[in-house]
């Protein structure tokens, strides 16, 4: 982690941020608005899109 980019670490944390939220929302589940905005409770804010393509990378390895 010594040489990670802190904007790759900002996206690692969003991504693990995210997962918390949904563990924390019935049936585990929610909208890309809805995250965003918890996110902000966070100290993240990122965009829809942002929201949405972190959800799609997500699902891709299987943890959405």
């Amino acid at each position: 982690m010594i040489n990670q980019p802190f904007a790759d670490f900002l996206r690692q944390d969003q991504r693990l941020v995210m997962l918390r939220i949904l563990s924390e929302l019935p049936q585990y589940r929610s909208n890309s608005s809805v995250i965003a905005n918890l996110l902000g409770q966070f100290g993240h804010h990122p965009s829809r899109d942002q929201v949405k393509g972190d959800l799609v990378w997500l699902g891709e390895q299987g943890l959405v």
